[in-house]
């Protein structure tokens, strides 16, 4: 790697890597509208609350560059949540578990 490139131009450069690797997302919220953005094309229940714009907002504010925060939803599904410099990344969402058809609609009765 070139040692002059900023931290986040080494994380663009290795969140490629990871997503070919993991096929996990890495979303950096260098924007205004990026929390907004993100939680439009991820989040499609409203038992979701923790990842709604308001409240992926106030996890972004808890962060600084020496804290990683780790949220579930109702649906088990999951972000990490970490700054690099100035810059709010997520990581996710993803789900660890492997849910059955039975599992999902279970889950989907208790609403």
């Amino acid at each position: 790697m070139n040692p002059r490139l900023a931290p986040l131009q080494h994380f663009h450069l290795l969140s490629s890597l990871l997503q070919d690797l993991h096929h996990v997302q890495f979303t950096a919220l260098e924007t205004d509208t990026g929390c907004a953005d993100f939680c439009r094309q991820y989040f499609f229940h409203p038992m979701q609350k923790e990842f709604t714009s308001a409240g992926l907002s106030k996890l972004i504010q808890l962060t600084d560059s020496n804290t990683v925060i780790h949220a579930a939803d109702y649906f088990r599904i999951h972000i990490i949540l970490f700054r690099i410099e100035e810059t709010a990344v997520i990581m996710g969402p993803f789900c660890p578990l492997l849910f059955s058809q039975k599992d999902a609609l279970s889950h989907i009765k208790k609403l």
